[in-house]
């Protein structure tokens, strides 16, 4: 119960980093191609 208890947390703040990471690379690659097209 501890385990299953403690991994949702350090799951949910990986989670969000990536999730985080991933949107600033998609920003970086859309907002030049909407620029230049």
């Amino acid at each position: 119960m501890r385990k299953c208890r403690a991994f949702p947390s350090g799951y949910a703040k990986n989670h969000a980093e990536r999730y985080w990471i991933k949107r600033e690379i998609f920003f970086l690659i859309l907002l030049p191609s909407v620029y230049f097209f």
